[in-house]
């Protein structure tokens, strides 16, 4: 897992982490990378979002110009998404910071990749702001 480097990456790292979860998980041969993310992004809308974040009023379109299929869950759904292979992008600190929801330890404990760090680590399902469950439906044709 890797530590994102500027401060305003997350969302952009956490794509890249579920590209490389379904890249480990699905045998595919393509790594799509947090600069590629990025550059789309700025040809897209004009701005680059490791440095300004990415506004969440276009997210959802991003995340589905690169080719991921998502749902907005509830907490009370992770567990169910994660027993099917999906991993949840989950939004934490006011919806300022993004995680990716790995696996769990009990109904209230999870298992996160945080981008700030590079680490997973244990987060309870209380700091979770937003969920949506994740899937790489067609991340490696689209490019």
């Amino acid at each position: 897992w890797e530590k994102q480097i500027l401060p305003m990456e997350c969302f952009i790292l956490t794509m890249e982490y579920v590209s490389n979860f379904y890249k480990c998980s699905l045998t595919h041969n393509y790594e799509y990378d947090r600069e590629e993310f990025a550059m789309d992004y700025i040809s897209l809308y004009g701005y680059d979002p490791s440095l300004e974040g990415v506004h969440s009023k276009i997210a959802y379109a991003f995340m589905e110009h690169e080719g991921f299929r998502f749902s907005k869950i509830s907490k009370d759904d992770i567990i169910d998404c994660i027993n099917r292979n999906n991993p949840v992008m989950a939004c934490v600190e006011n919806g300022t910071h993004e995680v990716l929801i790995i696996g769990y330890l009990d109904t209230n404990t999870y298992k996160a990749a945080n981008p700030a760090t590079g680490k997973i680590e244990k987060w309870n399902k209380r700091v979770f702001s937003g969920c949506m469950s994740i899937e790489g439906y067609r991340l490696y044709d689209n490019k």
